[in-house]
């Protein structure tokens, strides 16, 4: 699942055995597992009753002022 770039926070409940990649202010995952999580967030993650999640860096290219405009 590729998410667009959002101003705002995301919030992810009962998402399993799923990749995303998502850019945001703040992501919030609730009663998720088995997901991978490609993410540029200028706060770190919220994650409650959750197993098996796994972080890595943001692999979608958007111009650069989309980006850094959030």
């Amino acid at each position: 699942m590729v998410l667009g770039p959002t101003y705002g926070t995301v919030i992810l409940r009962e998402v399993h055995n799923t990749n995303v990649t998502v850019a945001c202010k703040q992501l919030h995952l609730w009663k998720c597992s088995q997901v991978t999580v490609f993410l540029h967030s200028f706060r770190p993650p919220i994650v409650r009753e959750c197993v098996k999640v796994h972080f890595a860096a943001f692999n979608v290219s958007y111009e650069v002022n989309r980006i850094h405009s959030l």
